[in-house]
């Protein structure tokens, strides 16, 4: 049986970005990577109408590779399909969406480089005539630190999703309005690059926030501030986020006003510090990949052992020997000192992963807390190494419950997990962040001294 999927001549990877819209990474028999956007064939007449965005030439556009009308999607169990299928170019940065979600916003200058591109992108489409129809950060990719993308253009006439903001009421309003829905979009998008989390989540007359910016904006802008106290929210960038999400279509900023407003318009030179705030970022989202594939490794463990036991448990097949059955209590022991030691709920999303030894990683540990304002008290010290730490602020400390596991892999990773203990849930995460910058010194501290000895 093939251990991994295929459709015609490309290998099927993993899923890449929102599950929902099926994307997968494809390799070709060459080695290259392709996004690989799968419809019924049902519908391959309508993607015929993409060509036109398949000649849609624009640095800040995903291109269009080809369009397939049809193909064999072959499942790993050997399972035969007929497929349509859009085929995009490989991003190697990765997801917007994943980005935020994981690892949270991005600086105002930064976030700025990437909204003057996808800006600059969004006009492109709308001078052919087009309009996107759910620009989202789960549409938008990363070709490298620099560079971002639009992607899945076009797709929304075959999808007919609505945004998720979208009420009744302000779809009756902007239904006819489709460029400008793409603005309030990208307006929710800017805020999200900003701030981390969108300004309200939906567009009900009844939602204090996203009323709150039609009627009351003084009001609103201070207790996002309040809310948001490590964001500094300028004059230019409200009045911009402002003229994007009106109610009203006839009210909203056009995309000219958008790309020449004096927010959009200042200083974004990519800089050095820029490029290594991205590269932080990138590989937390690395770890989270790490994450899953362990994920999957502990429950096919788990999977393994259930069934050996329910065949002896209901006498299916024929009975070990006295040998077999000592290999299956061996391994069963073996996966059951792996999920003791790490349980899936360990692996979390603000847990952090490092190939170290986890002795070695408390020494080291240690010695950089001695250089920063951590304050680390160790409660208990076994083969968990579980401690508090305290973080102090100007308005309330951060308790964090700290637990070091060891994952029983052929490599030797530990996974530092956290828990709030005490303190305000964003402030958590925030100190949760530079913790994971504290471990980033470490390892590359350990990098270093391992360069230094095989020189």
């Amino acid at each position: 049986m093939q251990t991994k999927a295929k459709y015609d001549e490309f290998e099927i990877q993993h899923y890449f970005g929102c599950k929902e819209y099926k994307v997968k990474i494809g390799k070709n028999n060459q080695g290259q990577y392709f996004l690989l956007n799968f419809f019924n064939v049902s519908v391959r007449d309508q993607l015929q109408n993409l060509q036109i965005i398949q000649n849609l030439e624009h640095p800040s556009i995903l291109k269009i590779i080809q369009i397939r009308n049809e193909g064999i999607y072959t499942k790993k169990n050997s399972t035969m399909m007929n497929r349509s299928c859009v085929i995009y170019e490989y991003p190697k940065g990765g997801e917007l969406f994943e980005y935020l979600f994981q690892t949270g916003k991005f600086h105002e200058a930064q976030a700025r480089h990437y909204f003057k591109q996808l800006v600059d992108g969004l006009v492109s489409i709308h001078k052919q005539g087009l309009y996107h129809g759910e620009l989202t950060a789960e549409v938008i990719f990363f070709a490298d630190a620099k560079t971002i993308k639009i992607g899945e253009l076009g797709l929304n006439q075959i999808r007919k999703k609505k945004y998720t903001f979208e009420t009744p009421s302000w779809a009756k309003e902007n239904n006819n309005y489709e460029q400008s829905k793409d603005i309030f979009a990208l307006g929710m998008i800017l805020f999200i690059l900003m701030v981390g989390r969108p300004p309200f989540s939906n567009t009900e007359k009844t939602n204090p926030n996203y009323m709150g910016f039609q009627t009351t904006p003084q009001s609103i802008w201070k207790q996002m501030q309040q809310d948001n106290h490590n964001v500094a929210f300028t004059d230019d960038f409200k009045d911009l986020i402002q003229g994007m999400l009106t109610d009203s279509p006839k009210n909203r900023l056009s995309l000219s006003e958008v790309y020449n407003h004096p927010w959009t318009q200042c200083n974004s030179e990519f800089t050095e510090e820029m490029v290594r705030e991205f590269s932080s970022k990138q590989k937390k989202i690395e770890q989270c990949i790490i994450k899953e594939t362990l994920t999957r490794q502990v429950n096919k463990g788990k999977n393994i052992i259930n069934n050996d036991k329910s065949i002896l448990q209901t006498g299916v097949g024929q009975f070990r020997s006295d040998s077999q059955e000592q290999e299956f209590q061996g391994m069963e022991q073996n996966q059951n000192i792996v999920i003791k030691l790490i349980p899936l709920e360990l692996i979390r999303s603000d847990s952090y992963l490092i190939n170290i030894d986890p002795t070695l990683f408390m020494n080291l540990l240690r010695k950089q807390l001695d250089y920063n304002e951590y304050d680390l008290k160790i409660k208990k010290e076994s083969e968990k190494y579980e401690f508090s730490l305290i973080i102090s602020s100007e308005t309330k400390d951060t308790i964090l419950k700290v637990e070091i596991a060891q994952l029983e892999t052929k490599k030797n990773i530990i996974c530092v997990n956290f828990k709030r203990q005490e303190g305000d849930f964003f402030d958590y995460i925030e100190k949760i962040k530079r913790f994971h910058e504290l471990i980033d010194q470490i390892q590359s501290e350990e990098d270093s001294d391992e360069k230094e000895k095989t020189i």
